[in-house]
């Protein structure tokens, strides 16, 4: 289903941050000297217990997922997706016989497997190609794999994204700063389809370069697609004459070429052409 990006504004505010016990009075399990005082009537877990003078609170299994839940799907409805997005999954691609394809399948596989370290070192990446070489695909089965394990994923076109501050400008809700807390939060930030809008040497480039410096002071991966080649990226870019937009996502992501052919096929004659 199709979000409106805006609906941060009336996003969930179910508490991330853990339980409402204070820090100093918190501890991962009871041990042999505890008292327990209540356990979970759901999943039977500890959440409450006394060791000493002290009581202490702790999360059952079922706080945990549900906060974990409630973690994912806010990104997730924050997110401007296509509807045919969800079908983009890895045992849903058809990779052909040239090796630079099969090799970057097999490193984005490790990668998503191992994104708890990605986390660690801030691997983002950058897919760059024509049109149809399966750039976004890729990057869609990278963020359904990831929601599928529990990881945050905010995802958006930045024309969808641009066109949503425009929208409220007039509005003056604060929408921008609550989109910037998620863009910060995010366990991962895929924005799609790089420079396919013009955007305004002011107001349009002053929004794309706080939201990748957003990105960039967060220290978390963000994925990238574009058909733009090396110096149309460059032009885009540019921020009052300089490259420091261009130069912060330099440093955040590992860049992989697309050269392949075009994966879109021209539609078989229908039996209505017959």
């Amino acid at each position: 289903m199709i979000k409106t990006i805006g609906e941060i504004a009336t996003a969930s505010a179910f508490n991330l941050t853990g339980s409402s016990v204070p820090e100093t009075h918190r501890e991962e399990t009871p041990n042999e000297h505890s008292q327990i005082i209540l356990k979970c009537q759901e999943c039977g877990e500890t959440i409450a217990y006394k060791t000493g003078f002290y009581e202490y609170g702790r999360d059952c299994k079922c706080l945990r997922e549900a906060r974990k839940k409630a973690k994912v799907d806010k990104f997730k409805n924050l997110s401007i997706t296509d509807r045919n997005s969800g079908n983009d999954i890895f045992k849903n691609a058809v990779v052909g016989e040239n090796n630079a394809e099969v090799e970057l399948y097999k490193k984005i596989k490790k990668y998503v497997l191992g994104f708890d370290q990605v986390l660690k070192i801030n691997d983002g990446l950058l897919f760059k190609g024509n049109c149809g070489t399966g750039k976004t695909f890729l990057a869609n089965c990278i963020c359904n794999f990831l929601i599928d394990k529990g990881y945050a994923v905010l995802s958006f076109k930045l024309a969808d994204y641009l066109r949503v501050l425009r929208e409220d400008f007039e509005k003056k809700t604060g929408l921008e700063g609550k989109l910037l807390e998620a863009i910060k939060e995010a366990d991962l930030l895929f924005i799609d389809d790089l420079g396919s809008e013009k955007v305004s040497e002011d107001w349009g480039k002053e929004k794309i370069y706080s939201l990748i410096d957003t990105r960039y002071g967060a220290r978390k991966p963000i994925l990238i697609t574009t058909n733009l080649n090396a110096q149309e990226t460059l032009d885009f870019l540019r921020y009052k004459g300089t490259d420091k937009i261009l130069d912060r996502i330099n440093e955040m992501v590992k860049p992989y070429d697309f050269t392949w052919e075009t994966k879109r096929k021209t539609k078989p004659k229908a039996f209505w052409e017959e």
